[in-house]
Formats: C-alpha cells, sequence, structure tokens
C-alpha cells in the first residue's frame, strides 16, 4: 500500500494525485504524517512530480509541528532541491514563515544556495525571495 501512495483523499475530500506524505504536510495532518513514518518503507525524502520533498510542502505552508517532526529524523535532507533549484529555505522564506526560516537554519540549511537560472531571470537565493516578497524580518534573517 505505502509503495503505491498515490491516490489520496484529502480534508476537502477532493481527490488527488499526490505522494501520501506530500498531500498529508499540504493538510497540515500532523496525525497522518506520523502514522506513515511508522511504515518501514517511510521514504523521508519522497519526491512530488514537481521533484518537491515533504519538507518543502511543510515548509511552505507554514506547519511548524510537521517541519519539527521531519526535521527529527536523521535521513532527512534538508538542502534538496525542487526541479528549479529551490530548498524548503526558499518555501518558508518566500511564504513569510519565519519561525520555520530560523528552525531550518538552526538544523543546517544552507541560505547561500541559489536557485537554477532560467529565462526570465537570474539565479536568487532564499533572501532574494524574501526581498521581492516583501519580508522584511526575514531579509534580517538572512543578511546575518
Amino acid at each position: 500500500v505505502y509503495k503505491k501512495q498515490i491516490i489520496y483523499i484529502s480534508r476537502t475530500k477532493k481527490v488527488i494525485n499526490k505522494p501520501l506524505i506530500h498531500q498529508a504536510c499540504l493538510d497540515k495532518n500532523l496525525k497522518k504524517i506520523k502514522k506513515l513514518m511508522k511504515d518501514k518503507n517511510f521514504n523521508i525524502n519522497k519526491r512530488d512530480k514537481n521533484n518537491f520533498t515533504p519538507l518543502m510542502n511543510a515548509s511552505h505552508k507554514g506547519s511548524m509541528k510537521i517541519v519539527e517532526l521531519l526535521l527529527k529524523n536523521p535521513k532527512i535532507k534538508i538542502n534538496a532541491r525542487s526541479k528549479n533549484g529551490k530548498t524548503a529555505l526558499f518555501f518558508a522564506a518566500a511564504a513569510g514563515h519565519s519561525k520555520i526560516v530560523t528552525k531550518l537554519i538552526n538544523y543546517g540549511a544552507n541560505p547561500k544556495i541559489k536557485e537554477k537560472n532560467n529565462r526570465k531571470c537570474t539565479s536568487r537565493a532564499p533572501y532574494n525571495i524574501a526581498q521581492i516578497c516583501s519580508r522584511k524580518k526575514i531579509m534580517k534573517m538572512l543578511k546575518k
């Protein structure tokens, strides 16, 4: 059952085509995540079709309890990158979740990692993303 983990019915009763752990992070379903993590085949760094990790989704959604739970796993890859080179720190910074930004940095997230170049712009670091999104508190944190 865990290996397929594709179909998940979210709290909105909508069928989603995502790995279970990802949808549980997006739904902020801590209970479901704890249950999934007990499975012997659980992969803390499971990727979805956009190459996002559960930590990226939880960081973007602003769920501190889920971020903390994921970070406690010794196999977590805190600086894992999405298709366009973003890390969990990028998502937390863009969404304005300063406590999560602090937690990620304390666990070793690298604020100097830059996203991949694309046609629209040059590569940016989490600081630049916070700047674009007018997240002044996070900009101060990342500038240190």
